[in-house]
């Protein structure tokens, strides 16, 4: 038996054993919400920062590149910023890990400040908007697709036509014609004729005719059976 795996629009926890159960699969398995959540298979929903400073404990001791935490930071805040859209810029605004970790502690403290208040805090209405971004990121991106598509099929059919440097060949009409070759023909072509007329090609480098004669020079030899 070949174990199968499903893998999309896993977004929660409930999802994995919803999908289990539709489609009969061994097993599950996330790409992109495990960016959003790494606990998800834990049935676990971290506060986001709590999950930016674990990420960045990590990055800070294993010496990981400037430019990998800034991506990976930015990837795990991105509900968050589209919320508190001030608080990018100080990520984008940074220039190495260390302004990273000082720009977390600023976010940091906003976001708990907003947890603590009457309204729906920053981590709630990341918890509601997460499917709806992430289903119209993945719909952006294929009308984004789409679009570029388009555009380019346009450009396309407002070319003239690309003029050849040499003439169709005269056979097939596809390929171009070799003005060096003794037919004036494609290769392909040039190949067929050569060896159906038995003649030389030194363009092509077909030379049936010059293999023939030379079989023919060479001397026959007598097989002597020798009973061992």
């Amino acid at each position: 038996k070949i174990p199968v795996f499903a893998n999309g629009n896993i977004l929660y926890f409930e999802d994995v054993a919803r999908c289990i159960a539709h489609t009969g699969v061994d097993g599950v398995m996330t790409a992109e919400t495990n960016l959003y959540n790494p606990a998800l298979f834990a049935d676990e929903h971290p506060s986001v920062w709590e999950v930016v400073d674990k990420y960045l404990e990590i990055a800070v001791r294993q010496n990981t590149a400037f430019l990998h935490v800034k991506g990976h930071v930015f990837k795990l805040y991105n509900i968050a910023f589209q919320i508190k859209t001030h608080l990018r810029d100080l990520i984008a605004n940074s220039h190495k890990v260390q302004d990273i970790v000082d720009a977390q502690k600023v976010i940091k403290e906003e976001l708990i400040r907003d947890s603590k208040e009457a309204s729906p805090s920053v981590q709630e209405k990341v918890d509601s908007a997460m499917k709806i971004s992430l289903d119209d990121e993945r719909k952006a991106r294929k009308e984004a697709k789409r679009q570029r598509k388009s555009i380019l099929a346009e450009k396309a059919l407002l070319k003239p036509p690309k003029k050849r440097k040499y003439p169709n060949c005269p056979s097939c009409s596809r390929n171009p014609a070799s003005a060096k070759c003794v037919s004036q023909m494609c290769k392909p072509c040039c190949t067929k004729k050569a060896l159906e007329a038995v003649v030389d090609c030194e363009h092509h480098n077909i030379k049936p005719r010059s293999r023939t004669e030379k079989l023919k020079s060479l001397p026959s030899t007598d097989c002597v059976g020798v009973e061992v």
